[in-house]
Order: C-alpha cells, then structure tokens, then sequence
C-alpha cells in the first residue's frame, strides 16, 4: 500500500516535470509542443532467439499534428545472456512539411538494420550498448529515391531505486555515411 501512495504523490510532479521539459527541449522543424508515443516488445520464440517489434507514433501539437510513424521489426540472436545481434527492417511514412521534406504528400522510407546490443553491470549500475547500421531507401514526394547509410551509437545507463523504480539515461549519436557526417545526438533521461 506504501507503494500506491508513493505513486499518487510523485504522479503530479513527473506530470510538472514532462511538460515542462517538453517545453523547453529541442526544436526541430515545428514550433508546437510534441509527442512521441513508443511502444516496444520482445517476443522469445527459442533460447537462442526473439522477434522485436515496436511503433513509435511521433506528432506535434500533442497529438492532433502527425509527423512520423516508425514501425520497425527485427529477428534477435542472443549470443549470450548479455549480448545480442538483430536483423530488422522499418518502415517509417513521415509528414512531408516536416522541414526535410517540404511536400505535399507524405514521405516514405523502408529501412533494413543490423545491430549488436550488450550488457555489462557495474555495482548495481546497467550500462548498455547498442550499435546500429541502417540502409535507408527514401522515397521523396517530389519524385526521386535516395538511398543512404547511417551507424548509430546508444549507451544507456540504468540505476534501480528499488524494486519499482529505476533513474535512466541514454545519448545516441547518429553519423552519417555520405554527407553530411554528423546526423543527430540524442540526450534522454528519466
């Protein structure tokens, strides 16, 4: 019951705390407020191996604005307890006003990835690896296709607090294989 409580208090002061950090993060295109909704899953089909999935359902406005939608899958074989490899793919339609696009229609992009994932503990400190490499074949409103290569980097770190709750923070770098080099740095913490 101690729990329950704990929650009802720190319920509006993470409400607070999202909004306000919403508000002052990074603009990108779109001066409204934004959200992107995230679900993920693993689904183990043997020792050795999982299916991924996941939708992540990214807008502006809070929700009445579309701006992406990124469906991704992949098949997972875990090397060990602590490492893993996938191949994946992901189809992702993009809303073309969104600055990179600037069109009428939606934009689309079928992306097949690699990746290799690990685990090391460290105290009761979770440090993990993941490193990406995306073929990324776009399809521009305008007409036109391009392909193009990107290696992606995440390092998150996880401490629990308890059995409930953890503190976590990732940064995820994004470099480009043809120009330009740097694509994005993603900084998260919860």
């Amino acid at each position: 019951m101690k729990t329950k409580r704990n929650i009802r208090q720190l319920l509006p002061l993470m409400m607070a705390a999202f909004v306000g950090l919403t508000a002052w993060s990074q603009e990108t295109g779109e001066d409204k407020l934004g959200s992107w909704w995230m679900v993920f899953a693993n689904h183990r089909v043997s020792n050795d191996l999982s299916i991924h999935s996941e939708i992540q359902y990214r807008t502006f406005e809070f929700g009445s604005n579309f701006n992406q939608l990124l469906l991704r899958t992949g098949l997972t074989y875990h090397v060990s307890e602590s490492s893993s490899v996938t191949l994946g793919y992901g189809n992702i339609p993009t809303d073309a006003s969104f600055e990179d696009f600037e069109g009428e229609k939606n934009s689309k992009e079928n992306r097949i990835y690699q990746e290799f994932a690990t685990q090391q503990q460290v105290g009761a400190l979770q440090l993990s690896h993941r490193y990406r490499l995306e073929q990324r074949f776009l399809e521009n409103p305008q007409g036109g296709n391009d392909t193009q290569h990107r290696a992606r980097y995440l390092l998150r770190l996880t401490y629990p607090l308890n059995e409930d709750w953890f503190l976590t923070a990732y940064d995820e770098l994004f470099i480009n294989l043809q120009e330009p080099i740097f694509g994005q740095n993603r900084l998260y913490g919860a």
